[in-house]
């Protein structure tokens, strides 16, 4: 039997060109991944996921904080 992830979890894996658009944007200004969670009033894990997506195809780049973030000064 095969295990598969995310299967049974409630996740939206849909975001507008905006949304995306939006969540590069606030990426590079250091949002936390609570913050972007708040501003697209989504869980965190679907805005981890846009995260990993966004990584993957490298349109976003590591930044300080890494994935949690930190805002810049």
């Amino acid at each position: 039997m095969k295990y598969v992830v995310l299967d049974e979890v409630k996740i939206n894996f849909f975001w507008s060109e905006k949304e995306v658009s939006d969540f590069d944007y606030l990426w590079n200004e250091g949002r936390t991944l609570k913050e972007l969670a708040n501003y697209f009033k989504r869980k965190p894990e679907e805005v981890l996921l846009l995260a990993l997506d966004r990584g993957m195809l490298e349109k976003i780049k590591p930044r300080s904080g890494g994935l949690i973030g930190e805002k810049m000064p």
